[in-house]
């Protein structure tokens, strides 16, 4: 296999896991400012839009295809803000993360395996 090979075959791998790993640092981020404005009178909560927007054959395009979209909250009675619930989406947003970066490294190391002849 050529450089060529494995350069697509790293790129088909990790760019739905980056993307996945970029849209939980932008969620972490959202969500983080709306704890930080909680007690701001007439704030809206914003949230991101991501998994929502997935559809199709298959889910790999799917994520490549998609843009994560931050949305303000419309109905201020429907969402309001919620410290306990807020913490929750951020512990949630978090393992996420994690499950991503963990995805990403072992996809690295195998790769780096199979460079060095040990896989």
């Amino acid at each position: 296999m050529g450089s060529k090979g494995v350069n697509a075959m790293m790129q088909d791998d990790l760019t739905p896991l980056s993307k996945l790993l970029r849209v939980s640092s932008l969620r972490h981020q959202v969500v983080s400012h709306n704890i930080a404005n909680l007690n701001t009178p007439g704030f809206q909560k914003k949230s991101v839009v991501f998994e929502e927007c997935l559809s199709g054959a298959s889910l790999k395009e799917s994520i490549e295809k998609t843009s994560p979209k931050i949305i303000e909250s419309q109905n201020a009675t429907q969402d309001t803000l919620s410290l306990e619930e807020e913490m929750h989406e951020l512990n949630q947003n978090s393992l996420s993360h994690q499950v991503y970066l963990q995805a990403i490294s072992q996809k690295i190391r195998g790769l780096k395996g199979a460079i060095s002849g040990r896989f």
